[in-house]
């Protein structure tokens, strides 16, 4: 799949509706798991990009294999 089919239309315009800050849970592995299933919608002038989280990684700050160490 190429940019250009990525990038099709939406079908739903408008109708993605943002997760409010305090429905995150603040536990790195809450967080992880609230987030597996959830769709990232990206609205751009080409048209809308999205994908659903299948796959996330969880490390708690000060973990060495973390970005954030």
């Amino acid at each position: 799949m190429g940019r250009a089919d990525a990038l099709k239309p939406s079908r739903h315009k408008g109708s993605h509706t943002p997760l409010p800050r305090a429905e995150l849970p603040v536990d790195t592995v809450s967080l992880a798991r609230y987030l597996i299933g959830k769709i990232l919608v990206r609205e751009m002038a080409e048209g809308v990009a999205s994908g659903r989280i299948v796959e996330t990684e969880a490390y708690v700050v000060g973990d060495a294999v973390g970005h954030r160490a």
